[in-house]
């Protein structure tokens, strides 16, 4: 049988990470491992090792363009015009209503896509102030065809051009009954 030596001996006492960092209460980290134990490790190593890795995947990782710009190419890439109407359709993913949804990674955050065609072509929405299409068209992006406005503007919006659709009782028994 060898006869252990330094480090390796360290080691074999359990007192000392592989680097030869003491074991104490406060440079001891325990996380469990894939066979249901647990394992015990050195802060101090770890802390060096997650650097490592973090400089490894950012050479690796391409630069990030600035996000403006991977916006305005997202919305450039999913979206179509329509000849007639002049508007600018979204051909990517929608929610039910019918308005686009588009996601930018790696930030991981979901945007409606009308609201960041108006992000990319006339900056920063203000709180409270919601994007409106005078086209009526959902999918339409064409930062021509959009406005700011409040909660009522959209509702007066919707009222003027025909389309509101009453929530009474009344109005909803008479649909039933129409159907």
């Amino acid at each position: 049988m060898a006869l252990l030596s330094g480090v390796a001996l360290i080691n074999k006492s359990k007192t000392h990470c592989n680097k030869g960092h003491e074991f104490t209460q406060s440079n001891t980290a325990k996380w469990s491992n894939s066979k249901g134990g647990y394992r015990r490790g050195c802060v101090a190593c770890m802390r060096i090792r997650t650097a490592e890795i973090a400089k490894r995947r950012a050479a690796l990782r391409p630069a990030l363009a600035p996000f403006r710009e991977r916006l305005a190419k997202s919305l450039s890439d999913n979206s179509i015009p329509e000849p007639n109407s002049g508007c600018l359709l979204w051909i990517g993913a929608v929610k039910p209503g019918g308005y686009g949804n588009l996601g930018i990674k790696p930030e991981g955050r979901t945007y409606i896509a009308h609201r960041a065609a108006y992000e990319v072509a006339y900056g920063t929405i203000p709180t409270g102030l919601k994007v409106l299409h005078k086209c009526d068209n959902p999918p339409c992006i064409n930062p021509l065809h959009l406005f700011l406005g409040t909660q009522l503007d959209n509702i007066r919006d919707c009222v003027s051009k025909g389309r509101h659709v009453s929530r009474r009782k009344g109005d909803r028994r008479i649909q039933r009954e129409g159907v």
